[in-house]
Protein backbone atom coordinates (compact mmCIF):
# COMPACT_ATOMS: atom_id res chain seq x y z
CA UNK A 1 0.00 0.00 0.00
CA UNK A 2 2.53 2.27 0.81
CA UNK A 3 4.32 1.47 -2.61
CA UNK A 4 1.31 1.83 -4.27
CA UNK A 5 0.88 5.47 -2.63
CA UNK A 6 4.41 6.57 -3.01
CA UNK A 7 3.86 5.46 -6.74
CA UNK A 8 0.73 7.62 -7.31
CA UNK A 9 2.41 10.64 -5.76
CA UNK A 10 5.38 10.50 -7.87
CA UNK A 11 2.78 10.29 -11.02
CA UNK A 12 0.67 13.40 -9.79
CA UNK A 13 4.31 15.49 -9.47
CA UNK A 14 4.90 14.34 -12.71
CA UNK A 15 1.68 15.19 -14.83
CA UNK A 16 1.61 18.48 -12.84
CA UNK A 17 5.19 19.34 -13.73
CA UNK A 18 3.65 18.19 -17.07
CA UNK A 19 0.43 20.62 -17.57
CA UNK A 20 2.64 23.14 -15.98
CA UNK A 21 5.22 22.88 -18.88
CA UNK A 22 2.07 22.22 -22.02
CA UNK A 23 -0.04 25.69 -20.00
CA UNK A 24 3.27 27.90 -20.05
CA UNK A 25 4.15 26.57 -23.90
CA UNK A 26 0.88 27.21 -25.10
CA UNK A 27 0.63 30.70 -23.78
CA UNK A 28 4.08 31.45 -25.45
CA UNK A 29 2.83 30.58 -28.37
CA UNK A 30 -0.43 32.37 -28.02
CA UNK A 31 1.68 35.50 -26.96
CA UNK A 32 4.30 35.29 -29.76
CA UNK A 33 1.17 35.08 -32.89
CA UNK A 34 -0.76 37.88 -31.37
CA UNK A 35 3.03 39.30 -31.72
CA UNK A 36 2.84 38.06 -35.12
CA UNK A 37 -0.43 38.91 -36.09
CA UNK A 38 -0.16 42.90 -34.86
CA UNK A 39 3.27 43.22 -36.22
CA UNK A 40 2.28 41.88 -39.98
CA UNK A 41 -0.94 43.62 -40.07
CA UNK A 42 0.79 47.14 -38.82
CA UNK A 43 3.72 46.33 -41.83
CA UNK A 44 0.75 45.76 -44.23
CA UNK A 45 -1.16 49.01 -43.16
CA UNK A 46 2.50 50.98 -43.23
CA UNK A 47 2.73 49.44 -47.27
CA UNK A 48 -0.51 50.95 -47.70
CA UNK A 49 -0.60 54.06 -46.43
CA UNK A 50 2.99 54.43 -48.24
CA UNK A 51 1.54 53.04 -52.01
CA UNK A 52 -1.33 55.84 -51.69
CA UNK A 53 0.71 58.65 -50.45
CA UNK A 54 2.79 58.03 -53.34
CA UNK A 55 0.13 58.00 -55.84
CA UNK A 56 -0.89 61.54 -54.82
CA UNK A 57 -2.23 63.73 -57.24
CA UNK A 58 -4.02 67.39 -57.75
CA UNK A 59 -7.97 67.05 -57.03
CA UNK A 60 -10.50 67.68 -59.38
CA UNK A 61 -10.14 71.74 -61.10
CA UNK A 62 -13.37 72.01 -59.63
CA UNK A 63 -11.66 71.72 -55.99
CA UNK A 64 -9.90 74.69 -54.27
CA UNK A 65 -7.95 71.89 -52.45
CA UNK A 66 -4.75 70.75 -53.36
CA UNK A 67 -3.20 67.28 -52.98
CA UNK A 68 -3.02 66.77 -49.33
CA UNK A 69 -6.11 68.22 -47.70
CA UNK A 70 -4.43 67.73 -43.95
CA UNK A 71 -1.27 67.25 -43.27
CA UNK A 72 -1.37 66.52 -39.16
CA UNK A 73 0.48 65.09 -36.72
CA UNK A 74 -2.02 61.92 -36.45
CA UNK A 75 -3.66 61.56 -39.22
CA UNK A 76 -3.27 62.75 -43.20
CA UNK A 77 -6.03 63.55 -45.81
CA UNK A 78 -4.92 63.15 -49.59
CA UNK A 79 -6.26 62.77 -53.31
CA UNK A 80 -4.99 59.74 -54.19
CA UNK A 81 -5.20 57.23 -57.59
CA UNK A 82 -3.87 54.58 -56.18
CA UNK A 83 -5.86 51.01 -57.11
CA UNK A 84 -8.54 53.01 -58.34
CA UNK A 85 -9.63 51.47 -61.77
CA UNK A 86 -8.27 53.36 -64.90
CA UNK A 87 -5.79 55.15 -62.91
CA UNK A 88 -4.05 54.53 -66.29
CA UNK A 89 -5.46 57.65 -67.15
CA UNK A 90 -5.04 61.13 -66.68
CA UNK A 91 -8.87 61.99 -66.48
CA UNK A 92 -9.31 59.68 -64.04
CA UNK A 93 -10.62 61.84 -60.65
CA UNK A 94 -8.49 61.12 -57.86
CA UNK A 95 -10.29 59.67 -54.34
CA UNK A 96 -9.99 61.50 -50.85
CA UNK A 97 -8.52 59.22 -48.78
CA UNK A 98 -7.83 59.97 -45.09
CA UNK A 99 -5.84 57.67 -41.92
CA UNK A 100 -6.06 58.72 -38.82
CA UNK A 101 -5.07 57.15 -35.25
CA UNK A 102 -7.32 57.02 -31.90
CA UNK A 103 -6.43 57.37 -28.78
CA UNK A 104 -7.08 53.66 -28.22
CA UNK A 105 -4.17 52.53 -30.43
CA UNK A 106 -6.71 52.27 -33.87
CA UNK A 107 -5.12 52.78 -37.09
CA UNK A 108 -8.49 53.45 -39.25
CA UNK A 109 -8.76 54.60 -43.23
CA UNK A 110 -11.63 56.37 -44.46
CA UNK A 111 -12.50 57.10 -48.48
CA UNK A 112 -15.10 59.05 -50.17
CA UNK A 113 -17.30 56.00 -51.73
CA UNK A 114 -19.12 58.36 -54.22
CA UNK A 115 -18.00 61.97 -55.37
CA UNK A 116 -14.59 63.73 -54.50
CA UNK A 117 -16.66 66.85 -54.21
CA UNK A 118 -18.19 65.74 -51.17
CA UNK A 119 -15.74 64.66 -48.73
CA UNK A 120 -15.71 62.01 -46.75
CA UNK A 121 -18.55 62.23 -45.05
CA UNK A 122 -18.86 60.83 -41.16
CA UNK A 123 -15.31 62.07 -40.42
CA UNK A 124 -14.58 65.50 -39.10
CA UNK A 125 -11.65 66.10 -41.00
CA UNK A 126 -11.07 69.35 -39.26
CA UNK A 127 -10.20 67.85 -35.91
CA UNK A 128 -7.32 69.05 -34.18
CA UNK A 129 -7.38 65.83 -31.55
CA UNK A 130 -9.02 64.20 -29.37
CA UNK A 131 -10.73 62.16 -32.25
CA UNK A 132 -14.38 60.91 -31.80
CA UNK A 133 -14.21 57.04 -31.96
CA UNK A 134 -17.62 57.19 -33.21
CA UNK A 135 -16.52 58.00 -36.26
CA UNK A 136 -14.81 54.48 -36.64
CA UNK A 137 -18.74 53.47 -37.20
CA UNK A 138 -20.27 56.50 -38.99
CA UNK A 139 -17.21 57.45 -41.10
CA UNK A 140 -17.38 56.70 -44.97
CA UNK A 141 -15.34 53.63 -46.48
CA UNK A 142 -14.31 52.73 -42.37
CA UNK A 143 -11.63 50.00 -42.08
CA UNK A 144 -9.33 49.21 -38.98
CA UNK A 145 -5.99 48.96 -40.23
CA UNK A 146 -3.87 48.42 -37.39
CA UNK A 147 -4.19 48.11 -33.90
CA UNK A 148 -2.08 48.45 -30.52
CA UNK A 149 -0.38 51.64 -31.94
CA UNK A 150 1.30 53.81 -28.90
CA UNK A 151 2.40 56.74 -30.61
CA UNK A 152 -0.29 59.18 -28.42
CA UNK A 153 1.18 57.60 -25.48
CA UNK A 154 4.69 56.99 -26.01
CA UNK A 155 7.02 58.51 -24.20
CA UNK A 156 4.19 59.78 -22.40
CA UNK A 157 0.76 61.68 -23.02
CA UNK A 158 1.92 64.58 -22.69
CA UNK A 159 5.27 64.29 -25.20
CA UNK A 160 3.43 61.62 -27.67
CA UNK A 161 5.24 61.12 -31.01
CA UNK A 162 3.68 62.39 -33.73
CA UNK A 163 3.09 59.34 -36.79
CA UNK A 164 3.22 61.86 -39.35
CA UNK A 165 5.67 64.76 -40.19
CA UNK A 166 5.90 66.56 -43.96
CA UNK A 167 9.06 67.81 -45.87
CA UNK A 168 8.26 70.50 -48.26
CA UNK A 169 8.79 73.98 -49.43
CA UNK A 170 7.42 77.03 -47.71
CA UNK A 171 6.25 80.22 -49.18
CA UNK A 172 10.08 81.46 -49.22
CA UNK A 173 10.95 78.47 -51.54
CA UNK A 174 13.23 77.07 -48.35
CA UNK A 175 12.79 73.25 -47.91
CA UNK A 176 11.19 72.37 -44.28
CA UNK A 177 9.97 69.82 -42.09
CA UNK A 178 7.20 70.03 -40.04
CA UNK A 179 4.45 67.62 -38.30
CA UNK A 180 1.91 70.28 -39.04
CA UNK A 181 1.53 71.62 -41.99
CA UNK A 182 -1.45 74.06 -42.77
CA UNK A 183 -2.25 76.69 -45.76
CA UNK A 184 -2.69 76.08 -49.01
CA UNK A 185 0.45 76.75 -50.40
CA UNK A 186 2.83 74.83 -47.77
CA UNK A 187 0.60 71.71 -48.21
CA UNK A 188 0.90 72.43 -51.78
CA UNK A 189 4.93 72.29 -51.50
CA UNK A 190 4.93 69.18 -49.94
CA UNK A 191 7.08 66.58 -51.11
CA UNK A 192 7.52 63.69 -49.18
CA UNK A 193 6.08 62.02 -46.21
CA UNK A 194 7.34 60.10 -43.25
CA UNK A 195 5.72 57.69 -40.77
CA UNK A 196 6.69 56.80 -38.01
CA UNK A 197 4.21 53.91 -36.32
CA UNK A 198 5.24 52.61 -32.72
CA UNK A 199 3.86 49.45 -31.75
CA UNK A 200 2.92 47.74 -28.78
CA UNK A 201 3.52 43.84 -28.90
CA UNK A 202 2.37 43.30 -25.54
CA UNK A 203 -1.03 45.07 -24.86
CA UNK A 204 -1.77 44.99 -21.53
CA UNK A 205 1.13 44.09 -20.05
CA UNK A 206 4.99 45.23 -19.88
CA UNK A 207 5.16 46.79 -22.89
CA UNK A 208 7.26 45.45 -25.75
CA UNK A 209 7.81 48.07 -28.76
CA UNK A 210 8.54 48.12 -32.16
CA UNK A 211 9.47 51.04 -34.56
CA UNK A 212 7.98 50.93 -38.08
CA UNK A 213 9.46 53.54 -40.42
CA UNK A 214 9.73 54.61 -43.76
CA UNK A 215 9.32 57.62 -45.90
CA UNK A 216 6.88 58.31 -48.76
CA UNK A 217 7.98 60.46 -51.82
CA UNK A 218 5.16 62.45 -53.65
CA UNK A 219 5.55 61.57 -57.32
CA UNK A 220 2.71 62.89 -59.15
CA UNK A 221 3.33 66.14 -57.75
CA UNK A 222 6.18 67.69 -58.57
Amino acid sequence: MVELLVAMSISLVITAMILVSWFALSKSYANTSRRERANDSTRLALARMVREIRDVEQPPASSTEVAIVRARPFYIEAYTTFNKSGNQFADVAPRLVLYRLYSNGELWRFQDMDSPANGIQGVDDAAESGFDLSERTTGEGAQLMASYVTNETTPSAANPTPLFAYIYYNSDGTLAHSHDVRGISDRAGIRAVEINVLLDLNPGKSPVHTHLRTTAQLRNTR
